[in-house]
């Protein structure tokens, strides 16, 4: 497994694959960028308090390089030449794809199952018009659905939780969608 350590990533492989976004992009690799020569590219994520937030913002960091940076042999950046990527918030994965499919950002943050849906029209999904427009470029980490309960309240499985308050987190995430699955 590539760059990857129990689920861990290594810097070598989250570098790795911030170059294979990039070049997935059509974004040029190894030229000198002139000042004129620079674009934007928005990486929207999640909520700031959440992990997807400040993870886009090391890819971002990762993969830009402004025009007038140190050359990456005198130890500058060595992103993309010309690049300048941006982590924006958001409420999650649902708005993500949302956002991506009618053009307001580059790049998203995805859970790989809300890509899924989105991509085949389930659920949510149905009749959006985002069937066959999703492309994956790479998986970050493996994501896992936690259930916690404070000690004492009689919860012991799922259905327990039938009548009771609940934190769902917020509209358009992706933790939203399969916290109403399950």
């Amino acid at each position: 497994m590539s760059g990857l350590r129990q689920g861990n990533m290594t810097r070598r492989g989250f570098i790795g694959r911030a170059a294979l976004l990039a070049g997935l992009a059509g974004m040029p690799f190894g030229a000198e960028a002139a000042e004129d020569d620079q674009f934007f590219v928005r990486i929207t994520t999640g909520p700031a308090s959440g992990t997807y937030f400040p993870f886009g913002g090391l890819l971002a960091t990762a993969v830009s390089n402004p025009p007038g940076t140190r050359e990456c042999q005198l130890g500058g950046i060595c992103g993309v030449p010309g690049l300048i990527a941006i982590a924006q918030s958001s409420e999650g994965s649902v708005t993500n794809v949302h956002d991506l499919a009618a053009n307001r950002v580059e790049s998203a943050l995805c859970q790989a199952d809300v890509a899924h849906w989105a991509d085949s029209g389930q659920g949510s999904f149905g009749g959006s018009g985002l069937e066959g427009k999703i492309r994956s470029i790479t998986s970050l980490y493996d994501e896992a659905v936690h259930v916690v309960a404070a000690a004492g309240r009689g919860i012991w499985r799922i259905s327990d939780l039938a009548g009771r308050r609940v934190s769902i987190d917020l509209p358009g995430s992706g933790t939203n969608l399969e916290a109403r699955m399950v």
